[in-house]
């Protein structure tokens, strides 16, 4: 179908894309996996969401020898707050089936775990890497830095050993991982975990699940909007101009494309009167924490 303008239809996309900027240091994204994972399963149509891994390196500067633990980095932090701030990471961690055994972990340089992701992304298999890298990290306290227990944790989320072997000892994925940092910057996403639902605006990724579901769901309208509804006459009639739009429009524009994803909430929010999902209150206030750590 052509417009009045004699352009062609635009193909509409078939799949919602959110993306997670995470860093496998941060106990939030460990909680905010689990949670997103719980609001996945109660989505009305799961198969129309493509989830994406992003990296997100919380410490570039750190070694690939482990230091302090993450206990002690976190005294160091907040003091005499510390033992509270650390005792509710690890109730809320619980309470999602987590073990967060900070006294363990230890920070360490991040960059080839991403490059792993990015490996496992490949065969489809980011979830299930992030996960095993988040548990060898929180839970077990494994260093997640050294090459040996990469090529472990690889094999048991299902990587080929020679593709990982490969990977470590050379420099594949590097520059994608690069790249994520430096996309996350132009969107806006300074802390982890942040959620970016088809190119929308950043917001924490690390609420309930209940939130997370009410987010996907809103978005997976946007997408059946988006594919139904393509031009104007079809929204107001013809020869008439809907409220909420482009001032130049005219009849038979089509209202939501392809190329508009990144702005289609918005439109969508004017279309049908309802009010824009944006973030809470705290996360609109000033510069965003790092990690959400810095936030308890």
């Amino acid at each position: 179908m052509a417009n009045i303008r004699g352009q062609k239809s635009p193909s509409y996309r078939t799949c919602m894309k959110v993306e997670i900027y995470a860093d496998v240091l941060c106990p939030w994204c460990y909680i905010g996996k689990r949670r997103m994972s719980a609001a996945l399963e109660q989505v009305t149509e799961r198969d129309k969401v493509q989830i994406v891994w992003r990296s997100f390196e919380l410490a570039p500067e750190e070694g690939r020898v482990p230091g302090p633990t993450a206990a002690e980095a976190m005294a160091g932090w907040w003091g005499d707050q510390a033992q509270a701030r650390i005792a509710r990471i690890q109730a809320l961690g619980a309470a999602e089936g987590l073990e967060f055994n900070l006294h363990l972990a230890r920070p360490v340089n991040t960059f080839d775990a991403h490059r792993l992701c990015r490996l496992a992304a490949v065969r489809g298999g980011a979830d299930q890497m992030m996960e095993r890298l988040l548990r060898a990290y929180h839970t077990e306290g494994l260093n997640v830095a050294d090459p040996q227990v990469l090529q472990r944790l690889g094999g048991e989320a299902g990587l080929a050993d020679a593709k990982v072997r490969a990977l470590l000892a050379g420099d594949d994925y590097a520059e994608e991982v690069r790249a994520d940092r430096r996309h996350a910057a132009e969107l806006g996403v300074t802390g982890v975990p942040s959620l970016v639902i088809d190119g929308g605006p950043p917001m924490s990724a690390v609420q309930p699940a209940t939130e997370l579901r009410r987010l996907l769901e809103h978005g997976l309208t946007a997408l059946r909007f988006a594919k139904t509804v393509t031009t104007l006459d079809q929204l107001a009639g013809p020869g008439r101009l809907y409220p909420g739009l482009a001032p130049d429009a005219r009849e038979g524009d089509f209202v939501l494309s392809e190329m508009d994803c990144s702005t289609r909430g918005k439109r969508f929010d004017q279309l049908l009167d309802r009010p824009a999902t944006t973030c809470t209150p705290d996360d609109s206030i000033g510069p965003r924490p790092r990690c959400e750590c810095d936030r308890i």
